[in-house]
């Protein structure tokens, strides 16, 4: 277009205003989210109020004007006067409800039936009666359920409040169920209640689709919708090490990821180690894990077996323990199941022997019976042959004199002049035709495999437990498992541990390290990871390595060949060598925020920076750390006073020595400057926020544990819904160490039971 024409005229942008947001709500309870887009709707004046322009402002601005007043003093006089009419619960009724609540909270606690309520009523009134409470009880498994219900809500209403106002962490696991694959969503955060950080179920939902990473991350973010939680506040994401969850392009980290860009994504240390043990296992020339599973399920449901083997016991004078199922999937199974099979070396050997003996005489006797069987097969066989033979013989020569008569009778037809060229056809006899017929069969056919016949598990357990060799790998780790052992125990504490988990990895490979490295090459590279272990100048000697007192007494006794000693000795280095590879491949030895997460640690204080505060200040909402910092420069500069001051701060030590980091932390929040004022109360929410950030995935499973012994095989019908809502208090009972009968109740919380039958019918 020439500079002479006309412009185009600017086409005007238009501005998106504000919207609803849940803080709105939660400053001004009466402003809920309204139908149209840039409007609140107010409950008091039953209108829309719009926050186009100013957003909170706008907010503000109607809720102090005089019509929103005048009608709010309205709402609040008419409840009074409906207050008025309501009837009056008299204190024994009050009593009744209390005691609803209270039971249902023992049935929770206890993993007992819900069902076992219908009969609590009755049994209560024979029990007690002479007491009203008893005789006006009422509460079957349906007003139970119910009552379940509404407990559950309380303790989300509770939960979700303080998760849109504070740092939390979530978490979730897949079950292994076959009919629902349940999702529950885990929490951690700090609760001011307890003055501690607490682990709390949010909800349990279940994924009726495909369990990809996006669907699953569709589970979360429902029900974060539903309860206006800000993804913001969460600090981190703890999953396990599945690449459905912590995939880069379609896990479920990718999807959070997206939601706060901040977020950490927290694999499951409890789950790598025992990876780890496994694959070191694998070195050992002996399958232990098969060992233990032949062993169990050949005493397994046989009432027989397990009484000859409590003899043997009582032969060998050993305990009568019962012999430990192994679970590979289970972390600390290994260890156990291996110290019961020593204890009981003695015992299932001679067992073994003896099971061995019977069945090798059982199959003689079959063998005996076979070559019996299989001889008369081949008589009756050869002389059925004879029989066949001889017939097809008469008859051949039979057919052979009278093809002679029949040629024999057409030259003498035939006139004397005439000349014939006689061609005799020799016709194969049947048992050559068949044998070329047989042969071309044969080349055509493929050869028959030899068939391999397996020991059977009598035979397999037999041979190992008689073999020397076998008890002393088995001794050797016994005395290396607990160290995988004790890490996993360690890690499976619901106490805040990120902290410390950098250096308690670093102390398993340390350990590791000692048992088969030299000290100087231990000592001569600084960085734990890169000391050069798989050299064989740089491991200890056969005499100096760590196996063990009792697997170095067996090694002399058993009196090994020199071969088989020198692969028992490499065995074992590369077992070491296994697990410090894999520790070092897939543990979060380097990840930044475990060395910057070292900063909480009261205890070495004096030796952090403040760059590990720095490292959290970009990391975290600052929103939630301070109220009055106008940015987050300010912010800086008000946590660099307070650390520094933090350094030298002469703690008691009841600050210093507390059992949990997190009460420590909330002690320190509490220490007053001369002024009257908390001296570190930023710092304390930073590093609370910190500490809220899961150590493992042991949250989840406990909740699948609990799952399991809730929802049965005699109980397989207990709805999703009432199952999400029986753990959901559950797990908050248990996280605030509250019993059954520790339980109080607002009038509120009665009332809601009073009705809870009625709430959940009309749902």
């Amino acid at each position: 277009m020439s500079e002479s024409g006309p412009s185009a005229p600017k086409i005007k942008k238009k501005a998106k205003g504000q919207r609803y947001r849940a803080e709105y709500s939660i400053e001004y309870p009466c402003l809920i989210k309204s139908t149209k887009e840039n409007c609140v709707f107010c409950t008091y004046c039953n209108q829309d109020v719009s926050v186009l322009h100013g957003g909170r402002d706008d907010c503000k601005r109607h809720v102090e004007s005089k019509k929103h007043e005048s009608n709010a003093n309205l709402q609040n006089s008419n409840s009074n006067l409906l207050s008025f009419f309501e009837k009056r619960e008299s204190p024994m009724e009050l009593q009744v409800t209390n005691a609803e609540p209270l039971f249902t909270n023992f049935i929770i606690e206890h993993n007992v039936p819900i069902a076992v309520s219908d009969h609590a009523g009755p049994l209560f009134r024979k029990m007690f009666p002479d007491t009203e409470i008893a005789k006006k009880y009422g509460c079957a498994r349906t007003k139970t359920s119910a009552i379940i219900d509404n407990l559950s809500r309380d303790k989300i209403e509770t939960i979700v409040e303080t998760l849109q106002k504070t740092f939390f962490a979530c978490a979730t696991d897949g079950s292994n169920d076959v009919n629902t694959q349940l999702y529950p969503i885990v929490v951690r955060y700090y609760n001011k209640e307890i003055d501690q950080i607490m682990t709390a179920l949010l909800s349990m939902p279940s994924c009726n689709e495909s369990c990809t990473g996006e669907n699953i991350f569709n589970l979360l973010n429902r029900e974060f919708v539903k309860y206006n939680i800000p993804w913001g506040n969460c600090v981190s994401f703890g999953c396990d090490n599945a690449s459905v969850m912590t995939g880069k392009h379609k896990g479920v980290a990718k999807f959070v990821a997206d939601q706060n860009e901040n977020i950490y994504i927290s694999g499951c240390p409890c789950h790598l180690v025992h990876i780890a043990a496994q694959k070191a296992a694998q070195k050992i020339p002996i399958k232990f894990e098969d060992l233990l599973v032949d062993i169990y399920y050949y005493l397994d449901k046989s009432s027989k077996r397990n009484l000859e083997l409590k003899n043997c016991q009582l032969m060998c004078e050993i305990k009568t323990h019962k012999i430990l199922k192994h679970v590979s999937t289970r972390w600390l199974s290994l260890g156990k199941c291996l110290e019961r099979l020593l204890e009981q070396w003695d015992a299932l050997k001679m067992f073994f022997e003896q099971e061995y003996e019977i069945e090798k005489k059982k199959k003689e006797k079959q063998k005996l019976a076979s070559e019996k069987k299989e001889k008369k097969n081949a008589t009756s066989t050869v002389t059925s042959e004879k029989s066949k033979g001889k017939a097809k013989t008469d008859k051949n020569e039979e057919k052979q004199k009278t093809d002679k008569r029949k040629d024999k009778s057409k030259t003498e037809s035939r006139p004397s002049g005439s000349k014939t060229n006689t061609v005799t056809v020799s016709k194969p006899s049947n048992p050559s035709t068949f044998m070329a017929r047989q042969a071309s069969n044969d080349k055509t056919s493929k050869p028959k495999q030899k068939e391999v016949i397996l020991p059977s598990r009598v035979e397999r357990v037999h041979r190992l437990l008689s073999s020397p060799k076998t008890k002393l790998y088995c001794l050797f780790l016994k005395q290396t498992i607990p160290l995988f052992d004790s890490f996993n125990t360690f890690l499976q504490s619901d106490k805040p541990l990120i902290y410390v988990l950098r250096r308690e990895i670093l102390a398993l490979l340390t350990d590791l390290y000692t048992r088969f490295v030299k000290p100087s090459s231990i000592t001569f590279t600084s960085n734990l990871l890169k000391v050069n272990y798989t050299e064989r100048k740089n491991q200890k000697s056969r005499e100096d390595l760590t196996i063990g007192a009792e697997t170095r007494i067996h090694l002399r006794l058993v009196k090994l060949t020199s071969e088989e000693e020198t692969t028992f000795y490499q065995s074992i280095r590369e077992f070491f060598m296994a697990a410090c590879d894999y520790i070092i491949k897939k543990l979060p030895v380097n990840d930044p925020l475990l060395h910057h997460a070292e900063v909480a640690d009261v205890k070495v204080r004096s030796n952090q920076k403040f760059c590990s505060v720095e490292y959290f200040i970009d990391k975290l909402s600052m929103a939630l750390v301070s109220d009055t910092a106008s940015d987050k420069n300010s912010m800086k500069d008000q946590l660099e006073v307070q650390f520094a001051h933090y350094q030298i701060e002469n703690l008691s030590p009841d600050i210093t020595e507390a059992e949990r980091i997190d009460i420590t932390w909330n002690m320190i929040a509490k220490i007053k400057g001369t002024d009257g004022k908390p001296k570190y109360s930023e710092l304390s929410k930073l590093m609370l926020g910190i500490l809220v950030i899961p150590h493992s995935n042991a949250d989840s499973e406990r909740i699948f544990s609990q799952v399991r012994k809730n929802r049965t095989e005699t109980r397989p019908n207990l709805s999703v819904s009432t199952l999400s809502s029986l753990m959901v208090v559950k797990t908050y009972m248990t996280s605030t160490d509250k019993k059954c009968y520790e339980h109080t109740y607002t009038p509120k919380q009665l009332k809601s039971a009073k009705s809870a039958t009625y709430q959940a019918l009309q749902n």
